[in-house]
């Protein structure tokens, strides 16, 4: 084949795997992404084979392929796709690709227990966006996922410092947006400030949270209520005050939908207290109900998994009881 017809399949190929990319879309907007996984590693084959493992069209198509492995909790396997296209991120300049897969790049590090690598990724995401224009959103996003990777790597103090900023940032906005990242900031200072031992400036700070969350309305707001009571609930497990922890989480509201990490997070802070009680089956009750979920979303080094594993040592359950 000569030159100008190698040019031609190119270009044809490119055509037709943008098409392709394309017609995606409505399996994105119906999140039915986990189908998308065997065509696109199927499109990504012939990208690679045809224009290039750097080429536009290949690096979108393995972020869509990272997306829907995402979809489907193959966490591993997301997060080394996402970082081949960050880390051609130097062709790709600052566009919505590259700016999508580094955020799940982070994200699949958390989720593999490598907190300190999410940290970093979270705050490299973060000095990229703010060389973009009007990306400050995303700025102030990478700042609370990067304190949250410092919360789970028990660097609390960077996570405090981190929760500062953001409460700043939420001073200068009037508008809804500014709650919604005074929320943020108060979330994760309730989780650092606890960290350091500092459990009643943590209470205070849920407790903050808490009139803000539980005068709004909506999904997100009735998510950040059940967030903060679980923080600060553990806040009062650090003070020795087990039953107000059991009580607030008896009342706290209850989303339709929390995360693997939520729900592993309320069945730590709520076996703590059971526990502290002498309430050992109960406390095993409720850890059995969250590990499989967990064991299945995290690395085994995740934080949340490996405190999971610890309270059920604690609370005497033999690997006999947990799986039979």
């Amino acid at each position: 084949m000569g030159r100008w017809q190698e040019r031609q399949a190119r270009q044809r190929l490119r055509a037709d795997l943008a098409m392709k990319l394309a017609g995606t879309q409505p399996y994105v907007d119906a999140g039915r992404q986990g189908e998308l996984v065997p065509p696109l590693r199927a499109w990504l084959e012939q990208a690679v084979a045809g224009l290039g493992a750097e080429h536009e069209v290949t690096l979108e198509l393995r972020y869509r392929l990272a997306a829907a492995l995402r979809a489907t909790a193959a966490i591993a396997e997301s997060g080394e796709h996402a970082a081949a296209v960050v880390a051609a991120r130097e062709r790709l300049g600052t566009n919505e690709t590259l700016l999508q897969a580094w955020a799940l790049y982070a994200e699949a590090l958390d989720n593999q227990g490598r907190h300190h690598e999410a940290a970093e990724a979270w705050g490299g995401l973060g000095e990229l966006a703010r060389n973009c224009i009007e990306r400050g959103d995303l700025v102030r996003i990478c700042g609370a996922q990067r304190a949250a990777a410092l919360c789970h790597a028990e660097r609390f103090a960077e996570a405090e410092a981190e929760g500062h900023r953001l409460l700043e940032s939420a001073a200068t906005r009037t508008d809804p947006g500014g709650v919604s990242i005074r929320l943020s900031g108060l979330i994760l200072l309730s989780v650092a400030l606890t960290g350091q031992g500092r459990a009643m400036e943590a209470e205070s700070a849920a407790r903050q949270g808490l009139v803000i969350a539980m005068s709004e309305s909506g999904f997100a707001a009735t998510t950040n209520a059940h967030v903060l009571h679980v923080n600060l609930a553990d806040a009062l497990n650090a003070q020795g005050r087990h039953q107000e922890a059991l009580d607030l989480l008896a009342v706290m509201p209850r989303p339709p939908r929390v995360t693997t990490e939520t729900a592993a997070a309320t069945a730590i802070t709520q076996s703590r207290a059971l526990l502290a009680q002498g309430r050992r089956d109960e406390a095993l009750q409720v850890l059995r109900a969250v590990l499989t979920p967990a064991e299945q979303t995290f690395g085994a080094q995740h934080v949340r998994l490996r405190e999971l594993h610890a309270l059920l040592a604690l609370a005497g359950a033999a690997e006999g009881q947990l799986y039979g």
